[in-house]
C-alpha cells in the first residue's frame, strides 16, 4: 500500500509569514553548488545557505534553503526571486517562505494507490 500526502500549495496568510525569516528555493539546477548559491545570495543578506542532497549519492535535490537575519530583508529576496532576478545557468529559481518543521497546509486532497482487495 502506498499512501501519498500532497500539500496544496497556497500562499500564506502575511501575518502567519511575518516571523519567518528562511526561504524555500525551488528549481535549482542540479548542477548548481551550494558555494555558487552562497555567492549570490550572502551579498543579499543571506546569512545561511542549504543545498538539499540525496544522503546516498550526494547528488542536489534542486532546492534549499536561505536562511536570514531579518525578516524584512527576506521578504525583499522573495520579492525579487518571484520577479524573475534570479537565472543560475540560464534556468530561473523560485522561492517561497520554508514553513516550520510541523507547519503544514491542510490538503483537501489525499491520493491512495495500491491498495490490495
Amino acid at each position: 500500500m502506498r499512501v501519498t500526502w500532497r500539500d496544496t500549495p497556497t500562499s500564506l496568510d502575511p501575518d502567519a509569514t511575518s516571523h519567518l525569516k528562511t526561504l524555500f528555493i525551488k528549481s535549482v539546477q542540479f548542477d548548481v553548488t551550494e558555494d555558487e548559491l552562497r555567492s549570490v545570495f550572502e551579498p543579499l543578506g543571506a546569512t545561511g545557505v542549504k543545498l538539499v542532497t540525496d544522503h546516498d549519492t550526494r547528488r542536489s535535490k534542486g532546492v534549499g534553503f536561505l536562511d536570514f537575519d531579518d525578516h524584512q530583508v527576506a521578504e525583499q529576496v522573495l520579492t525579487r526571486i518571484s520577479r524573475g532576478e534570479f537565472v543560475l545557468r540560464g534556468h530561473a529559481v523560485t522561492a517561497e517562505w520554508a514553513r516550520p518543521r510541523g507547519m503544514c497546509v491542510p490538503s483537501h486532497e489525499t491520493a491512495v494507490r495500491n491498495i490490495p482487495p
